[in-house]
């Protein structure tokens, strides 16, 4: 058996077998007789050649199917190679051009990647077919985005009590992409606090003042864009302060003088009546509301004084009315005693 002119090998059987040939090969089998017919010429030979090619093998194929889920991306590898003449050399990741990761399974998974990101999976796979060329080596690729991730949302509600600030963040963040979450009040462009609750109530405040609730929700969408900031404001004025009022008197058997302090820092109101009562019964209203005495009192006799304060909040609720009462009763006036002298025999 010759092949390209080399001697491949001899048997000297009248049947047999050429075997562990290549495959899709011509193969020249040469046959040689030699006979002698004792003619005096000696031996002769007779050589017969036929051009023999060895069957073609069939090629395996291979297919690669990827999914993602999440930020993972799976690949599965399918063969059809019944002669089991090739091998899968490795299934490589890359972002871009840039290899991420490697592997030689026929199965597998390339886990903690980058979400909503294009990936390109490349299967190397070779074989042989035994017909004295080198191996086929073949490449399949398929490209994949991962799952992006659903961006945070949040939702602020305020409410004003006087010099309080009440709020409650709503955080929705399917993903679990929220870093850190922060509430800060100012007062225009002061910081007044930082919290990180997502309900509470900020006190100490000044009533009838502009302030503003911001929450900032710090975020990661694990797409290489790095660290994200999703903000919510909501701008609000502290409710007027209701205002107070402390009154004093000073009773003497005539007459009482007295003092109304007044607490009203957002000067929502105004003393409205001042009124002098016996009892139930009333006996005098001021009408010059800057006064602070009553006269031509009884004495000894008991009396009230009555301060009524109107104010209006700006909430909506309208007018409003805030009475003080303090009792008092006027001082007993002492009685006059005349002496009279009475003359007697031995004097007055």
């Amino acid at each position: 058996l010759v092949s390209k002119g080399s001697l491949v090998e001899s048997l000297t059987t009248s049947t047999g077998t050429f075997e562990d040939l290549f495959t899709n090969t011509a193969y020249t089998l040469r046959i040689k007789y030699t006979y002698d017919l004792n003619d005096g010429n000696g031996e002769q030979e007779i050589v017969k050649e036929v051009v023999v090619t060895t069957l073609k093998l069939a090629a395996p194929t291979v297919s690669l199917i990827v999914n993602s889920v999440s930020n993972k991306v799976n690949y599965q590898v399918s063969e059809q190679d019944t002669l089991e003449l090739g091998e899968l050399v490795k299934v490589e990741l890359y972002k871009a051009e840039t290899l991420v990761s490697s592997l030689t399974s026929i199965t597998g998974s390339f886990e903690d990647l980058l979400n909503n990101t294009t990936y390109k999976v490349v299967l190397t796979y070779k074989y042989n077919l035994n017909d004295g060329l080198e191996d086929v080596v073949v490449t399949k690729e398929q490209t994949v985005t991962t799952a992006a991730l659903a961006v945070p949302t949040i939702t602020l509600i305020t409410s004003t009590i006087q010099n309080k600030i009440g709020y409650t963040v709503t955080l929705k963040d399917v993903n679990n992409t929220v870093v850190d979450t922060v509430v800060k009040v100012y007062n225009g462009t002061t910081l007044v606090k930082t919290l990180e609750d997502l309900t509470a109530e900020v006190e100490n405040l000044t009533s009838n003042t502009n302030y503003k609730v911001v929450v900032e929700c710090t975020y990661d969408l694990n797409d290489g864009s790095g660290v994200k900031v999703l903000k919510e404001e909501v701008e609000l004025t502290t409710v007027k302060s209701a205002p107070s009022i402390n009154v004093t008197v000073n009773p003497q058997s005539t007459k009482v003088s007295f003092t109304v302090k007044v607490s009203d820092i957002n000067n929502v109101g105004q003393i409205s009546n001042i009124s002098l009562y016996k009892g139930e019964v009333l006996v005098e209203t001021l009408s010059d509301l800057t006064l602070r005495e009553f006269n031509n009192l009884s004495s000894n006799t008991n009396y009230k004084v009555v301060v009524e304060y109107t104010y209006d909040l700006d909430n909506g609720e309208g007018s409003k009315e805030l009475t003080e009462e303090v009792s008092f009763t006027t001082s007993k006036v002492e009685a006059e005693v005349e002496q009279t002298l009475i003359p007697s025999k031995n004097g007055l």
